[in-house]
C-alpha cells in the first residue's frame, strides 16, 4: 500500500511539474507576442507622431529649401529632442537601429550637413550625447537602408 501512495507521489510531482512547465513557456510565448505587438505600435505612433507635428514639418521643409536659418533654436531643439527619444527606444530594443535608419535617418542626416543647426546646437556638449551618439550611428550605418531593401527582396 505504501508503495502505491509513494508511486502515485510521485505521478502527482512530475505531473504538477509538467503542468508548470507548460504554462511557462506559454507565458513566455505571450509575453513575446506582446512585446512585437508593441513595438509595432510603438513605431506606428512615432511614425504619425512625426509626421504631423508641425515643428518637425517645419524644420523639414525649411531644409530641404535651404531655409533652415529661419528657424528658431527652439524649433530645431525640438527635432533634435524627438530623435533623441528614437535613440532612446532603440537602445532598449523597442526599434531596431536598421529601422530608425531607414524611417527616420535621412532626416536627421541631413539637418546637421548645414552650418546652421550646427551652429545652434554644439553637439560636443555633454547634454546633447544622445544627438551626437544617433548621428554617428546614422553616418556610419547607412549600409542598414540595403540590408532591409535585400530582407524585402529575398526573405519573402
Amino acid at each position: 500500500m505504501n508503495s502505491i501512495c509513494i508511486i502515485w507521489g510521485s505521478i502527482a510531482d512530475y505531473l504538477t511539474l509538467l503542468i508548470t512547465t507548460v504554462g511557462l513557456i506559454f507565458a513566455f510565448i505571450q509575453l513575446i507576442s506582446y512585446r512585437k505587438e508593441l513595438k509595432n505600435k510603438m513605431f506606428i505612433e512615432y511614425r504619425q507622431r512625426f509626421k504631423s507635428d508641425p515643428i518637425n514639418i517645419k524644420v523639414l521643409e525649411l531644409m530641404n529649401t535651404n531655409k533652415d536659418d529661419q528657424l528658431t533654436k527652439y524649433e530645431v531643439i525640438h527635432f533634435i529632442g524627438f530623435y533623441e527619444e528614437l535613440h532612446k527606444m532603440m537602445e532598449d530594443k523597442l526599434i531596431s537601429k536598421c529601422d530608425l535608419i531607414y524611417f527616420f535617418g535621412s532626416h536627421y542626416k541631413e539637418a546637421f550637413q548645414g552650418d546652421y543647426i550646427k551652429n545652434l546646437i554644439d553637439l560636443n556638449d555633454p547634454y546633447w550625447i544622445r544627438a551626437s551618439k544617433l548621428l554617428e550611428i546614422i553616418t556610419k550605418e547607412e549600409d542598414c537602408e540595403l540590408q532591409l531593401m535585400r530582407k524585402k527582396i529575398y526573405c519573402k
